[in-house]
């Protein structure tokens, strides 16, 4: 059987997905993961054959939104 495991991002994204895919790798079958054209290498380096799902990089600096300031009040409401 053919398996084609996704993720979007990096290596964070990437790790828990290798027990899953050594297991089917040694029941026989065809793993082929999807990535961002940032982490086709690692995946490759891996032991798995790797197809870019698009995007050329990791999440640019630009496109990120910054954290928000760490406000206890807010997370006490959240969390009660």
């Amino acid at each position: 059987m053919r398996f084609l495991l996704g993720f979007a991002g990096g290596a964070g994204h990437f790790r828990p997905l290798l027990p899953l895919a050594r297991a089917l790798a040694a029941r026989g079958h065809d793993i082929r993961f999807a990535a961002q054209q940032g982490m086709l290498a690692t995946v490759r380096e891996a032991g798995f054959a790797a197809t870019e799902s698009g995007g050329d990089t990791l999440l640019a600096a630009e496109a990120r939104r910054p954290l928000l300031a760490l406000d206890p009040a807010r997370e006490e409401r959240a969390v009660t």
